[in-house]
């Protein structure tokens, strides 16, 4: 079955890298990233929606019968046109695991980085927990560009994280950070991080099943 992955940028090479090393070379992965409009996070739920569906349409064009939106933002402001838009087309989406967060909390303070528009949309609060929402525009440029270590990704990780003391759970709300996920535990190895990509494995092999 061909498989479709979307994403602005450079995240979809982390989430394509996933489900290939889980589902093998059975299914074909198509994968299109919008390098050119990129970024997402700062626009209009109307223009990334609009982006959305021309992305939609290329991959549908290669015949994928499954798309995977590795974009938490592309999920959030897209995915009810994009699903009314291509009914026929099984949507699965990366999206914050806030239900998954609140359940591994035990500070009750959780913190989330991720696109200014990912972070606008989400709620700040959930029943007893504080979320520390952080807009992390730089660091998601930096992965763009494929700075993925060194002293300066390090400086801009510690400033991202001044708010993140009481927080014992880290939602990286871009697919982009799941190319630093590692740097990110090694600095705060007492820390849970959670990519949004924990179940995506498991639900994409129930639709193929």
């Amino acid at each position: 079955m061909k498989i479709g992955i979307f994403d602005s940028g450079a995240g979809g090479y982390a989430v394509r890298n996933i489900l290939e090393k889980e589902l093998g070379k059975e299914h074909t992965l198509y994968l299109y990233t919008d390098h050119k409009n990129f970024p997402y996070g700062t626009k209009t739920r109307e223009e990334i929606t609009l982006l959305s569906l021309e992305a939609i349409k290329h991959l549908v064009g290669q015949g994928c019968e499954i798309v995977v939106l590795a974009c938490n933002t592309v999920t959030l402001a897209a995915r009810p046109r994009l699903c009314t838009r291509y009914p026929y087309i099984r949507f699965i989406s990366v999206v914050p695991p806030l239900t998954l967060a609140e359940d591994l909390t035990t500070t009750k303070n959780i913190t989330i980085l991720a696109s200014k528009y990912t972070n606008d949309v989400l709620p700040g609060y959930g029943l007893g927990i504080n979320y520390h929402k952080v807009v992390a525009t730089s660091l998601i440029q930096s992965v763009e560009e494929w700075i993925l270590d060194g002293v300066l990704v390090e400086q801009e990780i510690h400033r991202l994280m001044q708010s993140s003391d009481t927080s014992d759970v880290v939602i990286l709300g871009c697919t982009h950070f799941i190319h630093l996920k590692p740097l990110f535990e090694r600095l705060y190895p007492e820390k849970i991080f959670l990519d949004g990509t924990e179940q995506l494995s498991e639900r994409l092999k129930e639709f193929l099943a």
